[in-house]
């Protein structure tokens, strides 16, 4: 696996960061991103108190990546999350990734291709092996 959270065809890296940082700032993320080398690293910090979001993650992280024809996501921080807080964490990974692939339908009036890339996982499920969750149709299974 190469750690790649998401997939998109017919959306470039830019475009794709640009939603992503919308949504952390309007779920109440202190967004930067920094270019470098054809790649986009995206750091979020939590900056006002939201109840849904569990304490580990507060800090998040994503690199996007060029593709032919589009970008890859992978969401690289948190890498550890606390065992009483993997179904909050699991529901913002879900939460964010419905709200990527509707607006890029929106957008691109669906001809766009948002994707979970195969044997996707997010990385606080990927580590250690005993808790990691099973791949259902190559994106994180449902808890």
């Amino acid at each position: 696996m190469t750690g790649e959270w998401l997939k998109a065809q017919g959306l470039g890296r830019e475009r794709f960061a640009a939603h992503l940082q919308s949504y952390l700032e309007e779920i109440g993320y202190r967004v930067e991103s920094v270019d470098r080398e054809g790649t986009t690293d995206v750091r979020a910090e939590l900056r006002k108190p939201n109840p849904s979001v569990p304490a580990s993650m507060r800090a998040l992280r994503f690199r996007l990546n060029p593709t032919s024809g589009g970008a890859s996501l992978t969401w690289t921080e948190p890498a550890v999350v606390e065992a009483g807080e993997l179904a909050r964490a699991d529901r913002l990974g879900r939460e964010i990734e419905q709200q990527l692939v509707r607006v890029a339908l929106t957008e691109s009036h669906g001809t766009v291709k948002l994707r979970p890339a195969v044997g996707a996982r997010w990385p606080w499920r990927a580590a250690p092996a005993s808790r990691a969750a099973p791949v259902v149709d190559g994106g994180p299974a449902p808890l």
